[in-house]
């Protein structure tokens, strides 16, 4: 808080009705009168407002701080920036301060400054710069795709729930794409012809025949090496 006024003498609160008074006592009376009206002060502007009720000496400090803050100079006594009187002059001249923008034009303004925004993009998104390598933001190309050289070749952490569509699964589910089981092997029927059997054509096998009545053929390494044919019943041919 503020100082006490030069010339202020400490008074006497104990008086009884015993007491005489004495000129000293007068004097330091008439004294404290006239510091409250000329006594010099020193305010502590630094003393924030508190609330709405204080001491005298409180609330002078309290007045030097809100002039200061409201002139926002190094001290409360020096010249303010500018006049109430100056400020209304200059936002009634619409010539002295730029055009007042809604939020759509502002916008509108900003992208259309350099030509539909050309010139306005960003370096790095969050510190990220595009491109390929370690660290960069992956980019899509005009179809809206990832070009397939941007993609690492190892995403660490990462599952696709589905393949073109597909969910992965290790039986033999429909419209399913197939996972190899525990023993390396694919589970379920394939449908359809292969063009070729172990790397071999069709015509190098011996089919059985519809009228064979055993649909078997028999090869006689043992004694004679010769393919025997059941042709019938009890018949065969070599």
């Amino acid at each position: 808080m503020s100082s006490t006024p030069s010339g202020w003498a400490t008074p006497k609160k104990n008086w009884s009705s015993a007491d005489i008074v004495s000129s000293t006592d007068l004097n330091r009376v008439e004294g404290n009168i006239d510091a409250l009206d000329n006594g010099a002060r020193t305010l502590d502007p630094a003393q924030a407002p508190t609330g709405n009720s204080g001491s005298l000496r409180q609330i002078l400090s309290w007045f030097a701080n809100r002039i200061k803050a409201i002139l926002g100079t190094a001290n409360w006594w020096d010249a303010p920036p500018t006049t109430l009187a100056a400020t209304k002059q200059h936002t009634a001249d619409a010539s002295a301060h730029h055009a007042r923008y809604t939020d759509a034009e502002a916008i509108a303004a900003v992208w259309g400054a350099a030509g539909a925004g050309s010139g306005l993009d960003a370096d790095f998104l969050r510190g990220y710069a595009p491109g390929t390598g370690a660290n960069n933001v992956l980019k899509l190309d005009s179809a809206g795709k990832a070009p397939l050289v941007t993609i690492p070749d190892t995403l660490t952490g990462k599952s696709a729930d589905k393949l073109d569509g597909y969910d992965a699964n290790t039986g033999t589910t429909k419209n399913t794409i197939p996972v190899r089981d525990a023993n390396g092997k694919l589970p379920g029927s394939i449908t359809g012809d292969a063009a070729t059997v172990g790397g071999k054509a069709a015509s190098d096998f011996l089919l059985k025949a519809g009228d064979n009545p055993t649909g078997v053929i028999n090869f006689d390494a043992v004694s004679t090496g010769r393919i025997v044919l059941p042709v019938g019943t009890d018949q065969y041919a070599t």
